[in-house]
Order: structure tokens, then sequence, then C-alpha cells
């Protein structure tokens, strides 16, 4: 009998310790759940902070707002610090933790939302003059006009550290005479671009006295290059009027050297060579009016040689351009004719006879001509 009382009081005594340490392991599992919560909410808030950050460009942000870059960037390190404090023992973060992380996070947020703010507000006002500047660096302007640059550039950061400051008028005076510079520059830039070797060719052509050796087409050297330089100045991004007006000027330059090489062979030559010059110049000419229609013109003076093939050649012209246009006025009449051909025809207007109408219509002539 003593045996079966002592089992009994044993399982009775496990039962007991068992209901008293339910409750224990219950709370150590509740706190290890809410530390593992605290964990994660401040893990979620710091790794959306720190792609936030991967995803704009500080660089950039803070030319426009560097204080607030500078804080955001200071809360973000702080956040860091505390989050690594609680990295490898999640279990023992608590409440004071996460709040320490959630709040160092919201100050880098905030700063962050304030930097962009600003940096909106400066692309709006100051939208002109970072135009110009996107401009002037597109055209390495810096590589020839540093000093001019370097002034820009600090006026631009006065007028962005006043945009920071909220001095939007002080920004606003100062874009004004600092558009007026950017603008002078980007025209200094592509004339220097465009034609800084043909003003070198034109001074090497002024050392070598060309103006006195052949003063009429230098003249038309020189113009040609100011003409260019006008173009510039008048629209420095219309490409296709600058690149036409810089072709010209080379062609002018050109056309001078050889004339002047002409005029320098003809002076240094022997009187008794004048005929054989002339004759040399008649041939050239005489080779182009056989080739154009066999006619021997050489009985006639040069200019009146020159003149005949002019008059020959525009006729010719004139004979192409109308074939040309015959041509093209033929085969415009052929694609008329083929796409009307091939059009489908117009349904006929006639509809055909309705078999049971007409019996219908019959039928009832009938029945009115028997009643009557």
């Amino acid at each position: 009998m003593k045996h079966p009382l002592s089992k009994s009081a044993l399982i009775l005594s496990l039962l007991l310790t068992g209901c008293q340490s339910t409750p224990k392991l219950v709370e150590e599992q509740q706190a290890q759940a809410q530390a593992t919560e605290h964990y994660l909410n401040a893990q979620s808030h710091l790794e959306q902070l720190e792609s936030r950050f991967s995803e704009l460009n500080a660089q950039e942000l803070s030319r426009f707002a560097p204080d607030q870059v500078k804080e955001a960037k200071e809360a973000l390190e702080e956040a860091q610090e505390e989050f690594d404090d609680i990295r490898y023992t999640p279990a023992e973060a608590d409440e004071g933790d996460v709040e320490d992380i959630l709040l160092a996070v919201n100050q880098a947020n905030t700063a962050l939302n304030s930097a962009n703010l600003i940096r909106q507000t400066a692309e709006k006002e100051l939208a002109p003059t970072l135009e110009m500047m996107q401009i002037l660096g597109k055209l390495e302007a810096a590589s020839y006009y540093a000093r001019e640059m370097k002034r820009a550039e600090s006026t631009l950061e006065e007028m962005l550290e006043d945009v920071s400051d909220g001095d939007l008028e002080d920004a606003r005076e100062e874009q004004a005479e600092l558009l007026l510079l950017l603008q002078a520059l980007e025209v200094k830039t592509v004339e220097k671009r465009e034609l800084s070797s043909l003003a070198k060719q034109l001074d090497q052509m002024k050392r070598n006295r060309l103006a006195k050796v052949v003063p009429i087409s230098f003249q038309g050297a020189v113009a040609s290059l100011e003409m260019a330089k006008a173009v510039i100045a008048a629209d420095p991004r219309n490409t296709l009027a600058i690149d036409q007006a810089v072709t010209k000027a080379e062609f002018e330059l050109d056309h001078s050297r050889h004339i002047a090489q002409q005029v320098t062979h003809l002076r240094a030559m022997d009187s008794d060579d004048f005929e054989a010059f002339v004759l040399r110049a008649e041939g050239r000419l005489h080779k182009i009016a056989q080739a154009l229609d066999g006619i021997d013109r050489r009985n006639l003076a040069q200019d009146d040689q020159a003149e005949s093939v002019t008059k020959t050649i525009a006729a010719l012209k004139q004979a192409m351009d109308a074939q040309r246009l015959a041509i093209a006025e033929a085969e415009a009449a052929k694609a008329v004719q083929a796409k009307a051909s091939t059009k489908p025809a117009a349904p006929s207007q006639e509809t055909e006879a309705d078999p049971e109408s007409e019996a219908t219509v019959a039928e009832e002539e009938a029945s009115t001509a028997s009643s009557s």
C-alpha cells in the first residue's frame, strides 16, 4: 500500500512543479519576441534610410544644401552606431534602443527632405544659370577661359547659398548679372573653338604682308572672318549658320593665299616669259571648251572665251533641268494612272428586283381590280 501512495505523490509533485515553471517560460518567450520585434523595427527603418542615401546623389545634393546633407549624414552615422550595439544581440534589444535609432533616422530623413526642397527651389529659381553652366561645361569653356569660369562658379555658389538661406531676391539679382557674363562667355568660347585656327592663319598672312600683295583678296578674307564672328555673336547655338560662315571664311583664306602665290610668281617673272604665261592660261580654258562642245574659241579674247563657255554651260544646264522636270512629271502621271487602275470599282446604284416584292405588288393590283 505504501508504494502506490509514494508514486501518486511523486506524480502530483511533478505536476505542481510544471505548473509553476510554465508562466516563467511564457514570460521569457514573450520578452524574446518583444526584443526581436524591436530589433526588426529598428533594422527596417535604418535600411530604408540607407537605401535612400544610396539612391540619391548626395554629392550633387550637397551642392544645393550642404548643411542639410551634412546633418543627414551625421544622423545616419548615429543611427548606425546605435544599431551596431544590438546588431549581434537582437534578443537584448529594448524599446529604448529602438527609440534612439528611430530618432536619429527621423532626423536624417527630415534633413534630406529639407535638402530636396532647397534643391527644387534652386533648380526653379536659377534654371537659366544652371542651363548656361551646363552648356559651357559641354563647350569646355574652362579650358579656354579658366579665370572667367572660376569667377562664374564662385558666384553661382553664392547664389545657391542665398537660396538655401531663403534669400531669393538676392539670388535673383546676382543671377541677372551673372547671365550677362555667361552669355558673353558662351560667344567667346564658341568663337575660340571655331575661329582660333583661322585667326592664326590670318595673322600669319598679315605678317607675310599679303594685304599689300593682294589687297582685294585679303580684304575678302578679313570680311569673311568678321562675318563668321557676327554670326556666332548673333546666336552661338545656331550650328548650321556657324558652319556655313566658317566654311566661307576658310574658302576666302585659301583663295587669298592662292592669288598671292600667283601674284608673287608674276612679280618674279622675266618679261620674256609673259607670253608663255598667258598662253598657258588660255590653254587651260581651251581644254574646258573642248570638253564642253569641241569648239575652238581661241580666236577670241580670253574674257570673251570665258563668256562664251559660260553661256554654253548655262544653256546646257537649263536643258538638263527641263529634261529632269519632264521625267519627274511623266513618272508622277504614270503613278497616278497606276493607282487609278488598281482602285476597286464602285458598287452599282441600281438594285436587283426582289421577286417576292414584285409578286406582292401584282397580288395587290389584282385584288384592287376584282373589287372594282
